[in-house]
């Protein structure tokens, strides 16, 4: 579906009201992607998205691995 320009600064936010429902119907309760992105810090890593209003959105993770020295 994508996500509207004046809502993705919110998505990240917990509780957000940038939330739409599920592409089944199921209710937004605006804490997945706040729930992602601690998970996602607490790893040292991060979260992002691209998105196209209308067409969709691509998350991406991406996290550290640990080097060998």
């Amino acid at each position: 579906m994508g996500i509207p320009e004046r809502n993705r600064p919110l998505v990240f936010d917990m509780f957000t009201q940038a939330k739409v429902p599920g592409t089944s119907g199921e209710m937004p309760y605006g804490l997945g992607l706040s729930i992602s992105l601690q998970i996602a810090k607490a790893h040292k890593g991060n979260i992002w998205f691209e998105t196209e209003e209308g067409k969709g959105s691509t998350f991406h993770f991406e996290f550290p691995t640990k080097s060998k020295i």
